[in-house]
């Protein structure tokens, strides 16, 4: 399909343009098409073979975290093995988020819970 390789393309794109910047990775172009197209196909089998809402956000959140500058810990793990294409596809947002983004999504519902219990406790 279309939609699929277009897909592959701009993932390769995002893990390729990381690639670029972190000079200790080397990874050859056909290995790079293959992890592409593996997280691709993983991707389409977990939402079986509906690319409805759910794949096409899964996919952009995918796509996101790969390509935050701040989020180089997630692109190592999927370039070095630690991450199979099949555990990266079934990981939350938050799971793939960057440690700095998830320390601070943590600060930030501890305080909106602790307003919301203040609120509920002082209610007359």
């Amino acid at each position: 399909m279309i939609g699929d390789l277009i897909k592959q393309i701009i993932s390769r794109e995002a893990l390729k343009q990381k690639i670029m910047k972190a000079s200790d990775i080397k990874i050859n172009q056909e290995d790079l098409d293959k992890l592409s197209e593996v997280i691709e196909e993983e991707m389409f089998n977990l939402y079986q073979r509906d690319i409805g809402t759910k794949y096409k956000n899964k996919y952009r959140s995918l796509v996101f975290n790969i390509r935050d500058e701040k989020n180089n810990g997630l692109f190592r793990k999927i370039i070095n093995g630690t991450f199979s294409p099949r555990q990266l596809v079934r990981m939350t947002a938050d799971q793939m988020a960057s440690k700095e983004l998830q320390e601070w999504r943590e600060v930030y519902f501890c305080l909106v819970y602790d307003l919301l219990f203040v609120r509920y406790v002082q209610k007359p």
